[in-house]
C-alpha cells in the first residue's frame, strides 16, 4: 500500500527487458489496455518509459530482443501517443528504412510529427510505398508553412487514396479555400476506395454540410462506401433544434 515501495517495485520491473517484452506482448493486453498501462507507468513511475520501450525495437545492427512485427507496431503506436519531443529520434530514426513496410510507415509518422523538417519529409516522400507517403503527409497536419501546403497540394495527384485523403485533411486544417468542394468531388470518384476515403473525410471534418452527401452515399453500390458513410454520419454533430414559443394571438394581421 505504500506508494514509495510500489514505485520502487515498478522501477525494478521496468529495468528488466523481459517485463517490458511481456508488457508489449499482444497476447497480454489489447491496444487500449497496453496504452493505459504505459501512460500510467510513464506519468507515475518512470518518465523515461518511452525510451525503454523504444530500445526494445530492432536496432541499427540487429534485433536483440527478437520482437515480432505486431509487437513492434504496438510499441510504435504507443510511443506516438505517450512520448513528446524529439528524444526518440536517435533511437528509432533508422526504422523509417525497415524492410517491414508497416513498421517503416509507423516510424515515419512518429518521426514526421516530431522533426517537421522540410528536407527530411521531402526525402521520405520519395518512397514507393504509399503507406510511407501517407504517413509523411499526415505528419504535416497542423503545420502552417509554405512547404507543408505545397506538399498537400502536390499529394492531391497521388495515385493512392490514403495519400490524397491525408492531403485533403491537411488542407482542411489550414482552412484552404475550395477543399470541401474537392472532398465532395472525391465522393463521386469511379474508384470505390477513393469514395470511401471521401466519406471518412466528411465524418472527420465534423461538418454538418456534408450530411446530405453522406446520406446519398449510403446507397452507394459498394458496401465499404455505404458502411463508411453510415459511420461518418454517426459522428457528425446533431443539428440544433430551434424552439419557438408561439404567441398568444397567433400570426399578426398585416397592416
Amino acid at each position: 500500500m505504500d506508494s514509495r515501495e510500489r514505485r520502487g517495485l515498478y522501477m525494478e520491473l521496468l529495468e528488466c527487458p523481459e517485463f517490458l517484452r511481456e508488457l508489449a506482448n499482444p497476447d497480454r493486453f489489447d491496444r487500449k489496455q497496453f496504452l493505459e498501462v504505459c501512460r500510467w507507468l510513464k506519468d507515475n513511475v518512470d518518465d523515461f518509459l518511452d525510451l525503454r520501450l523504444a530500445r526494445l525495437t530492432p536496432g541499427r545492427h540487429g534485433d536483440e530482443y527478437d520482437l515480432g512485427p505486431e509487437a513492434v507496431l504496438r510499441i510504435l503506436d504507443v510511443l506516438h501517443t505517450i512520448s513528446t519531443g524529439p528524444r526518440l529520434v536517435q533511437v528509432i530514426g533508422h526504422l523509417v528504412n525497415h524492410p517491414h513496410e508497416q513498421i517503416a510507415s509507423k516510424a515515419t509518422l512518429l518521426l514526421g510529427h516530431r522533426l517537421r523538417s522540410e528536407e527530411w519529409l521531402r526525402n521520405r516522400y520519395q518512397s514507393a510505398d504509399p503507406r510511407v507517403r501517407a504517413s509523411v503527409v499526415e505528419g504535416l497536419w497542423g503545420v502552417n508553412a509554405s512547404y507543408a501546403r505545397k506538399c498537400f497540394l502536390d499529394s492531391l495527384r497521388d495515385e493512392n487514396n490514403r495519400v490524397v485523403g491525408n492531403a485533403l485533411f491537411g488542407l482542411h486544417l489550414l482552412g484552404e479555400p475550395g477543399v470541401d468542394r474537392r472532398i465532395e468531388g472525391m465522393l463521386h470518384d469511379p474508384r470505390p476506395h477513393f469514395r470511401r476515403t471521401a466519406a471518412w473525410l466528411m465524418g472527420r471534418s465534423g461538418k454538418l454540410e456534408f450530411a446530405e452527401a453522406l446520406r446519398e452515399a449510403q446507397s452507394d453500390e459498394n458496401p465499404g462506401v455505404r458502411e463508411t458513410a453510415t459511420q461518418a454520419l454517426s459522428v457528425l454533430p446533431k443539428p440544433k433544434i430551434v424552439e419557438t414559443t408561439p404567441s398568444a394571438g397567433g400570426c399578426p394581421e398585416s397592416s
